[in-house]
């Protein structure tokens, strides 16, 4: 039995599926083009020693090249929760600490980008959104507003006409709203400012108020 039959062997149980032919042909093509002979029969010998998922993972990733039509994909790199608290802890005291009144309001702006689209085109969607929320807690008294931000292409793509109806928007901030309906929060969940600037700052304090 040669490679490639032990290799459909392998798979024999499993029925075929008409979505994944077309890519089972095209990487059995880049597998048996020879200026890949090498790397295919390092991928076969993969598969032979650690099984079809490590044999599939290994002929994909060195042998099935992109087409160059396909745009590359954003550049996106994971972070650890340590990292983004260590960041935050780093820069807690640049700033002095705010020491707001009843009565008064907290302002929390902030900005997001997500992938739009379908099938007339892809972008990426931005909008800025802006939070008042009061010193006492209840986020039933606050207020929130969001504005559209202009829309920006793809990586690798341009900016197709269905994201003009966005275009369109920029500059119009969207009318301000109730924040939220009700607030049934349990006293230990609430993040307001006059609930958390009573929490222990001490490091054992801390330790011990999430198991009250």
């Amino acid at each position: 039995m040669d490679e490639l039959a032990q290799l459909n062997s392998f798979r024999s149980e499993v029925p075929a599926q008409e979505d994944l032919r077309a890519e089972e042909e095209r990487l059995m093509a880049g597998m048996s083009a020879p200026a890949r002979s090498g790397f295919r029969r390092l991928a076969l010998r993969a598969t032979l020693a650690g099984g079809l998922a490590a044999a599939v993972a290994a002929a994909v990733f060195i042998v099935q090249s992109p087409p160059a039509s396909v745009p590359p994909p954003p550049l996106i790199r994971t972070v650890a929760a340590v990292e983004v608290l260590s960041r935050e802890a780093e820069h807690a005291g640049s700033r002095p600490e705010l020491h707001p009144r009843p009565g008064q309001f907290l302002v929390y702006e902030s900005q997001s980008m997500e992938t739009s689209g379908g099938d007339a085109g892809i972008w990426l969607a931005r909008s800025k959104r802006t939070i008042w929320l009061p010193v006492e807690g209840s986020a039933v008294k606050g207020v929130l507003q969001e504005e559209i931000l202009a829309p920006l292409p793809y990586p690798g793509r341009t900016l197709p006409p269905a994201a003009r109806a966005e275009q369109e928007l920029v500059g119009k901030p969207g009318r301000p709203e109730r924040a939220a309906d009700f607030d049934d929060r349990a006293e230990f969940l609430r993040n307001d400012y006059a609930y958390v600037s009573k929490l222990p700052t001490d490091t054992e304090g801390m330790r011990k108020h999430p198991y009250t």
